[in-house]
């Protein structure tokens, strides 16, 4: 009996198969074609990639973030981290963030301020860098050109020159006198507030009228247990001398304690380094006195505008209030060019009157 001989194609090669019958013929095709297969199977196979969740990944490899940041920054870090960060992205797979996983969580941020959005950025790309470092992915997603998010920034009210004055004049109504000193440092020297907290009684030259800034206290996110810690200004230009003025100075002397850091509460004998203690002070301030919209830090951009309205040249305002950047201090002047245009506009023709 004559053989059977037929053509196959096997990916996209012809082939001859030959047989007895045409059952053979077809069968011995089948095995031909399995066996083709299962070489391919075990030449292209590859084992599934193991994946890692975020959120184990970003507490495992937190140390290496914690220990190149100061312990407020960590502390800072960390609360972006479980307050936004990990809502959204803990349920994910580090090698599945991308850019458009990004972007959704920039949407959702969208009424925060581009402060507030950055500082979230810098914390997410910083557990993705360790990710694209051990290999888990080949790019940070963070830093695609794609990517947008809101720019707005929140304005700080500044108080008018009237209110300003009315709240100075309000300091010795105060209750108690670590809030006299308080709101008598901050409303006539313009001092951060954790630059007030952290000064003591040996940085004041009554002789000299001064006042000497060397160091600063963060109490953001503190507690009893972790108060905030003693450290020098974040730039040089926050180390200064600032001047004191006869009222400061009477509110100091007349207020003046036995403890070393000026605002301490004498009822407790302790000084205000955590979040909580100098929120109480403020809540009683308010309690007392009509502060409106105004928080502590209204009152530096108040002396920032007083001053460079009186006249003083803005490198000396700037060494004043500790600027790295003149153009910090001209943007903050900026926000009371509106109301003073009518008044720009009298002064002006004055001087061109004949």
């Amino acid at each position: 009996m004559a053989k059977i001989r037929r053509p196959y194609l096997l990916n996209g090669i012809q082939v001859w198969v030959t047989g007895e019958s045409e059952q053979e013929v077809a069968d011995k095709y089948a095995d031909l074609k399995y066996a083709m297969t299962q070489t391919q199977q075990q030449h292209y196979y590859q084992p599934p990639v193991k994946k890692h969740n975020f959120k184990r990944f970003a507490q495992d490899n937190w140390q290496y973030i914690s220990q190149t940041v100061s312990e407020g920054t960590n502390r800072d870090y960390k609360y972006y981290l479980d307050r936004d960060i990990l809502p959204f992205f803990g349920k994910m797979d580090v090698e599945d963030i991308d850019w458009r996983s990004i972007q959704a969580f920039y949407d959702k941020l969208k009424h925060y301020s581009f402060s507030t959005v950055h500082k979230r950025k810098v914390v997410l790309s910083r557990i993705l860098q360790i990710a694209l470092g051990d290999g888990l992915i080949s790019n940070d997603p963070t830093k695609d050109k794609r990517l947008t998010h809101t720019k707005k920034r929140v304005g700080r009210p500044v108080p008018d020159n009237d209110l300003y004055k009315q709240f100075l004049s309000d300091i010795n109504s105060l209750e108690h006198a670590h809030e006299r000193l308080y709101m008598a440092l901050v409303g006539y020297t313009g001092l951060r507030r954790g630059e007030i907290l952290a000064l003591r009684w040996s940085d004041i030259s009554f002789d000299k009228n001064n006042i000497r800034v060397t160091r600063a206290v963060n109490t953001r996110r503190t507690s009893e247990a972790s108060p905030g810690l003693i450290k020098k200004p974040k730039t040089s230009s926050g180390i200064r001398t600032v001047p004191m003025i006869p009222a400061l100075k009477q509110v100091l002397t007349s207020n003046k304690h036995k403890h070393d850091y000026i605002i301490t509460d004498a009822r407790t004998e302790e000084p205000l380094h955590t979040e909580a203690r100098f929120n109480t002070m403020w809540r009683s301030i308010r309690r007392q006195i009509n502060t409106g919209p105004y928080t502590s830090h209204s009152f530096r951009h108040a002396v920032c505008s007083t001053l460079l309205s009186s006249g003083v040249d803005v490198k000396t305002t700037q060494s004043i209030l500790g600027h790295a950047q003149a153009s910090t201090t001209l943007d903050i002047y900026a926000h009371a060019i509106p109301k003073n245009i009518a008044e720009a506009g009298l002064l002006f023709s004055g001087k061109l009157a004949i």
